[in-house]
């Protein structure tokens, strides 16, 4: 977020200087920026800072609230931080942890959606297939929740770069639809 503000704040400046040259507005002797504009600019380099500094004090409370207990005991949330682990081995263990931790695991759903989405680990994406499929399937796993995956699965159903995970993500798709 801070970097793409900082894009919008040189894009600006690079307009600002445009327009100077497009007006004809001429630089003082010494080759500055009239006064005016130089106050503008900074007058806007201070909002970019101001903003910055509450992209990071939001960063932080998001950060703050993801520690809390959130409904997630503390297995599941060490299940989810495996999820993060450089190793594939790792994060397959910890798939297969949390589809066995059943719908006590339920918080982890929008972890495991991410993995299917991102990992460049088929095995891993293969077993959130397998996993998000059981918890769709159990009928104490709210309907919001049932949708996100369901939208998850079909999307790795056609998109998918694997064929063997997306022929799973298909399976599991036609058996919670029948």
């Amino acid at each position: 977020m801070r970097r793409q503000t900082r894009q919008r704040f040189a894009v600006w400046v690079m307009v600002a200087i445009g327009a100077l040259a497009l007006a004809g507005a001429e630089t003082t002797d010494n080759g500055d920026i009239p006064e005016k504009v130089r106050l503008d600019l900074l007058m806007h380099e201070t909002r970019i800072k101001t903003l910055e500094r509450r992209v990071g004090e939001l960063e932080e409370t998001v950060r703050l609230l993801s520690e809390k207990d959130l409904g997630m005991d503390e297995a599941v949330r060490t299940q989810v931080e495996k999820l993060k682990n450089p190793s594939r081995f790792t994060r397959r263990d910890a798939i297969s942890a949390l589809g066995a931790m059943g719908v006590q695991a339920e918080p982890a759903i929008p972890a495991l959606i991410e993995v299917l989405q991102k990992d460049e680990d088929k095995w891993a994406r293969n077993r959130a297939v397998g996993v998000l499929g059981a918890f769709c399937r159990n009928t104490r796993v709210n309907d919001l929740l049932r949708r996100k995956i369901l939208y998850a699965l079909k999307h790795a159903a056609q998109k998918d770069e694997d064929a063997e995970v997306r022929k799973a993500a298909v399976e599991i798709v036609k058996s919670i639809l029948k």
